[in-house]
């Protein structure tokens, strides 16, 4: 059973925090008693938001320490699916793109129409192709593996590498992509480095992570954005 669901919207969550402990806390739990009752697997989708973001490249067995509601209510996901399960893999994942990504179709519509971008130099993640994030997640099936694992991108970026990247990648002007930094007003729905190192999880699944320009190119020669 692959878990998935949830309250995803960062700002959502900040707003209404008993919805979003219901959804992604309690929600989970109660996913996780179903899967007790049948004795199957679950794979929970987890977030690099369970961490506070101030550092970047967190390990596995990194201690979390989450600022926001959704953070809280994901890691408390995480540890009420693990009191009840012990055949459960938890997929922390972040800065999820493909296709379909809400954020491509903005940036591809920007630069069709020739606006210049402003994007943040100082606020990192791990960008993480969704088609990849989907093979991991088949391979921790397959060798029905427990326990914790980060499954993302193998580069840490921010949004001007990622927007440049994306330029570059479907032929844009890149000059359209301009450099900006964050601001403290900025900063209530941001994490400034919430990258997550895949060290431990790909020493287990192989080296097959993709960087930002490998996922590109395999979005482009699936037909680039829907």
């Amino acid at each position: 059973m692959i878990h998935a669901a949830g309250i995803k919207d960062v700002r959502y969550c900040e707003e209404h925090p008993e919805e979003a402990y219901k959804v992604n806390s309690i929600g989970t739990r109660n996913v996780a008693q179903a899967c007790n009752s049948v004795s199957a697997k679950m794979i929970y989708i987890s977030t690099d938001w369970v961490f506070a973001g101030d550092s970047g490249n967190y390990l596995e067995n990194d201690t979390p320490k989450p600022t926001s509601v959704y953070g809280k209510t994901k890691l408390l996901g995480e540890r009420l699916a693990a009191e009840i399960l012990s055949n459960l893999a938890i997929c922390r994942s972040g800065g999820i793109y493909g296709r379909c990504s809400p954020l491509l179709s903005w940036i591809n519509n920007e630069l069709d129409q020739g606006n210049e971008v402003e994007c943040f130099t100082n606020i990192f993640n791990s960008p993480t192709f969704v088609v990849n994030l989907a093979e991991h997640i088949n391979s921790i099936i397959e060798l029905d593996l427990r326990g914790v694992f980060h499954i993302v991108g193998k580069q840490r970026a921010n949004r001007y590498e990622f927007f440049n990247t994306y330029a570059k990648t479907f032929g844009y002007r890149e000059e359209l992509i301009k450099k900006t930094t964050y601001n403290k007003r900025n900063t209530k729905f941001l994490l400034h480095d919430s990258s997550l190192s895949i060290k431990f999880t790909s020493s287990i699944l192989g080296g097959n992570f993709n960087s930002i320009e490998e996922g590109f190119l395999r979005m482009k020669s699936q037909g680039g954005v829907a």
